[in-house]
């Protein structure tokens, strides 16, 4: 990714963040509303067939292999010289986590489609609060790359560009 400046690596990653997550919201939300749940409390969680089990495990699997993926991403990332390919890396990193965790989003989408059963709705909200905890900040940035002092200040934004 290009960026000038702290301002527009953000804005930038977030941007791209905002479109990866906007899919399976919407999706959840018109399968949400259109099963009924808007207006009506939901039913009390039966016996589950084999495509609850299926479809909530391939969430919680996708889940599990981006939190993996970018650890070990993240690493690789350390090691890198410059702060720009650090910064570099460390946006697709961010962005293959999401995308990940996206299609997570999408099993439990088709879980609540094709079950209607609640426990989708749970593990759908359980990912998008950790989807929020994953949400790059500056700050975020500079404990996972382990910065110096001068490259925090530059992420921070408390420097200009001339630093990199």
């Amino acid at each position: 990714m290009k960026f000038a400046d702290a301002k527009e690596y953000f804005r930038k990653l977030h941007n791209i963040l905002y479109a990866i997550i906007l899919a399976p919201v919407l999706s959840f939300g018109y399968i949400y509303l259109e099963a009924g749940y808007g207006n009506d409390p939901m039913p009390v969680p039966a016996h589950a067939d084999v495509r609850t089990y299926l479809l909530a495990f391939a969430l919680v699997a996708l889940v599990t292999f981006s939190i993996a993926t970018f650890l070990r991403r993240l690493r690789e990332i350390r090691q890198l010289d410059l702060l720009t390919d650090r910064l570099s890396g460390y946006a697709n990193a961010v962005i293959a986590r999401f995308a990940v965790a996206s299609v997570g989003g999408f099993a439990g989408v088709a879980g609540l489609y094709f079950t209607n059963d609640p426990i989708h709705v749970g593990l759908f909200v359980l990912l998008l609060i950790m989807i929020s905890a994953w949400w790059p900040s500056a700050s975020r940035v500079c404990r996972h790359l382990r910065l110096g002092k001068e490259e925090r200040e530059w992420v921070m934004g408390k420097r200009g560009a001339e630093r990199v």
